[in-house]
């Protein structure tokens, strides 16, 4: 059977989002074997506690911005509503400076109450990420929106890169600072982890900038030639962007919390029943989180690069 068009072109995107996601993952298993020799499992256990607390408020606060706002700026581009698909963009950066914003803030004053104490400065490295990551995932969304996923791919691979060398840099330097203990050269360590990480997003948020630079006479151009007359006011935009955001919020949500909520279970029944400290708890959960868990992300990857790919191509239908 002849593939036509639109097939064709969603198999070349799906394509470019999974060569992108497969080199990130290879990126990501590569590193973390340096990156483990230097912080060690407990320090993959500290870093790896602070993460799912932060991956859960990222998704929250902005981790479902790029799909609906992919969703809903393709709808307007193929009715050729331009200045409609612009204003949307624009509502989904006010939205997420604002909830971004939050997020951040909760994150890094509440640090305290949402780790334990050895995991708490590793989780305020993370907070303002949470804020980065927004404007980063409504640029994503936004080209995304436009069927083109060459600049999120270029952007993920940028930003895993970056991840990689800072993390590793970083985690080194704070471990050889840090002559106190163990116990504090792998929490330092795992908060060196954690600005690499910060430092990937924001190099991919520059260049997703340089991007959006680049283009942006071909937009304006656009907007100024736009004939359509149905101008959507911003309140019903808002309104759109909450009840597509809200149920994609609560069905990630709670799958994260999952992992939350099972990490919280392995350390107390680990304390009851066997008795143990909570650096042998942390290690052991470093094991697994930082080891087995990587290797176990990649086909999930490969699935959400087709799914991200999927849904400009079936909103313009």
């Amino acid at each position: 059977m002849p593939v036509n068009k639109n097939n064709s072109g969603f198999v070349k995107q799906a394509g470019i989002l999974i060569a992108a996601g497969i080199i990130c993952r290879i990126i990501g298993v590569l590193y973390r074997s340096p990156l483990t020799g230097i912080i060690g499992d407990e320090g993959n256990g500290y870093y790896t506690s602070a993460y799912n607390i932060y991956t859960i408020i990222l998704l929250v606060s902005s981790y479902s911005i790029p799909s609906a706002s992919s969703k809903v700026i393709a709808q307007r581009l193929a009715l050729k509503e331009y200045r409609n698909a612009q204003r949307i963009f624009l509502c989904t950066l006010i939205y997420v400076i604002i909830v971004g914003g939050i997020a951040s803030l909760i994150t890094f004053w509440g640090a305290g109450w949402l780790v334990d104490e050895n995991a708490k400065i590793v989780l305020r490295v993370f907070a303002p990420v949470i804020f980065l990551s927004g404007l980063l995932g409504v640029l994503r969304g936004y080209f995304q929106a436009h069927q083109t996923m060459l600049q999120t791919s270029v952007s993920q691979i940028i930003e895993q890169l970056l991840n990689a060398v800072v993390s590793i840099g970083a985690a080194y330097l704070l471990v050889n600072s840090i002559t106190y203990n163990k116990a504090s050269r792998a929490i330092y360590g795992a908060a060196g982890s954690a600005i690499g990480t910060g430092v990937g997003v924001l190099a991919a948020l520059i260049f997703m900038c340089y991007i959006y630079i680049l283009n942006r006479k071909i937009i304006r151009k656009r907007i100024r030639y736009d004939s359509s007359k149905n101008i959507e006011p911003y309140r019903r935009i808002f309104m759109e962007i909450i009840l597509l955001v809200t149920p994609v919020i609560m069905s990630t949500f709670l799958y994260n919390f999952n992992i939350s909520l099972n990490q919280t279970i392995f350390r107390i029944m680990l304390k009851l029943t066997k008795s143990l400290t909570e650096t042998d708890v942390t290690t052991m959960y470093g094991i697994f989180a930082g080891k087995a868990v990587v290797i176990v992300n990649i086909p999930i990857a490969i699935a959400s690069a087709i799914s991200m790919a999927m849904i400009p191509s079936t909103s313009d239908n």
